[in-house]
């Protein structure tokens, strides 16, 4: 159960944002989790393999919350593949973090962030519901930690993004991402490099073995 759970949970902290016209969705650039078509992680988690690809760009149409008025954004869908099958989210970067708009096939709204971006409290509570009805409730925390690099054995900083109690209907669990700065130039990968779920008694971790960046 618990690699089924995590599969449909992943990922990202982004910085720089490239802005279209005032008429077009704007494109987000990322450091921290690299969406371009064709990038793909691989992960560890124990004796199975976890593999995140970015499949295609997609435009979003989302509201912030019920009263907020229409927006859209360009963000990516994401294909994940363990030894549980495969599963798809879409996610795109918006001017204040990092939101997943959709997992499983299963759009979320509103959309949900896992990363802050921009100045302010570190801390931020989520609030959304997934289409067929189950709420998502917690509050996440924004952090850094130093931590060796199972891909290349080197010693990074990394941005943490944690929520010790996070409710998905019945269902509590307590997940911490750890985040990478890119840089292809020396080989160094970048995004989710690790990430860590606990659900009840059961801990799962992932540790990013391989990357490859996209065409």
């Amino acid at each position: 159960m618990g690699r089924s759970v995590f599969a449909t949970l992943p990922i990202l902290l982004l910085t720089v944002a490239a802005s279209m016209s005032a008429q077009e969705p704007a494109l987000h650039q990322a450091d921290y989790y690299p969406l371009k078509v064709g990038h793909q992680w691989t992960y560890r988690a124990g004796t199975d393999r976890v593999v995140v690809k970015v499949e295609k760009q997609v435009t979003l149409e989302f509201k912030r919350d019920e009263k907020a008025k229409s927006e859209t954004a360009i963000g990516f869908q994401v294909r994940i593949i363990s030894g549980q099958g495969e599963t798809t989210e879409q996610v795109a970067v918006l001017d204040d973090g990092v939101y997943r708009f959709a997992t499983a096939g299963k759009a979320i709204k509103p959309p949900l962030r896992f990363f802050k971006l921009g100045q302010g409290a570190l801390e931020w509570a989520v609030d959304s519901r997934t289409e067929d009805g189950k709420p998502i409730t917690g509050k996440f925390v924004l952090g850094t930690e130093a931590i060796a690099l199972t891909v290349n054995g080197k010693k990074i900083d990394t941005y943490t993004s944690t929520c010790k109690q996070l409710l998905i209907g019945d269902k509590e669990m307590a997940i911490t991402y750890w985040f990478a700065k890119e840089d292809l130039k020396k080989k160094e990968p970048g995004g989710l490099v690790k990430q860590h779920i606990r659900i009840g008694k059961q801990d799962i971790t992932l540790e990013l073995e391989e990357f490859k960046a996209g065409p």
